[in-house]
């Protein structure tokens, strides 16, 4: 039995070890009525050329002359802000340095339930803090502190505090498969999904900016299961939840195309939406002017229509 605990706590050495060469400690400074404050987190070196990776919220409001990096080797450097989402809470920073240790990025989509996780981060100012836990559950919709939403969240019972924002979880093979964001209580903390990131990261570089197609719409997830088999069967529909539509903006072209508020949206452009997280997805991906097809429920007819995003 000593021999296993051995060799498991040298597992999680190693891991810690290799991971924490990526992971930085990000001061930023904030101008506010009452005085400027200091914004501590961390962020995860995601290229050898100075690319980092860390929340919106840590360094959103900062003075853009004042955001200082420190890496795992003592050196500190200045940070550029190539680009924030506040609605995933994702930000890309630039430092000017070479050679760097990139980290290893998993697949959050292969994360399952029970699973062990690390969380490296700088929580209260600690510098180099590993926690451990497991993944407590998949795809939580979890409202953020920059005012945006994420689905798809990571959720964990690792020990998240202050300061360990931007930070990494990392999985058993030592890959960051999501960057934690928030804690709300003992026992319950979230990170944004790592595909997620990349996404919103490469559009950054890409782009210089996160753009989203807007077809003008509030909505919510709802279950189908209450549709007649008959129904079900006669339109082949293939989901277990739609969207309902709540409010659809005034002259927006779901307006425009006689989509109707309480219409279910079944799919848009051959893609199931069977939930928020679909929809959020297709929007991110969708360029802005393209013409898609939008099927919707309504009543016992299935109606579909051209929109524009």
């Amino acid at each position: 039995m000593q021999n296993i605990i051995n060799d498991f706590e040298k597992i999680l050495q190693e891991i810690y070890i290799s991971v924490n060469k990526s992971i930085v400690s990000i001061k930023a400074e904030e101008k506010g009525i009452f005085g400027d404050s200091i914004v501590g987190g961390a962020g995860i070196i995601i290229s050898t050329d100075g690319f980092i990776i860390t929340n919106a919220h840590v360094v959103k409001d900062a003075d853009v002359n004042n955001i200082c990096v420190k890496l795992n080797d003592g050196r500190y450097f200045g940070a550029d802000i190539k680009g924030i989402d506040v609605l995933t809470d994702v930000a890309l920073l630039k430092i000017s340095a070479s050679e760097l240790v990139p980290a290893k990025l998993g697949n959050s989509e292969e994360c399952k339930i029970g699973q062990i996780v690390l969380a490296i981060g700088n929580p209260l100012s600690l510098e180099e803090t590993l926690t451990m836990g497991i993944i407590s559950a998949l795809k939580r919709y979890v409202l953020i502190e920059t005012g945006g939403r994420v689905h798809g969240c990571i959720q964990t019972d690792a020990a998240i505090n202050p300061g360990n924002s931007g930070g990494a979880l990392v999985n058993s093979n030592g890959e960051v498969i999501g960057i934690v964001f928030a804690g709300y209580g003992e026992g319950i903390s979230y990170a944004i999904p790592i595909n997620l990131a990349k996404r919103i990261v490469d559009k950054i570089i890409k782009e210089g900016e996160v753009k989203r197609a807007d077809i003008g719409l509030f909505v919510e997830k709802i279950e189908l299961s209450h549709l007649p088999v008959e129904i079900i069967t006669k339109h082949k529909i293939p989901n277990e939840y739609g969207i309902l539509i709540n409010k659809i903006k005034f002259e927006s072209s779901l307006e425009k195309a006689g989509i109707e508020e309480e219409d279910i949206i079944i799919s848009i452009d051959g893609i199931i939406m069977n939930s928020i997280e679909s929809l959020d997805n297709f929007l991110l991906e969708c360029p802005a002017g393209k013409k898609n097809k939008i099927k919707v429920l309504r009543g016992e007819s299935v109606i579909e229509k051209n929109i524009v995003t």
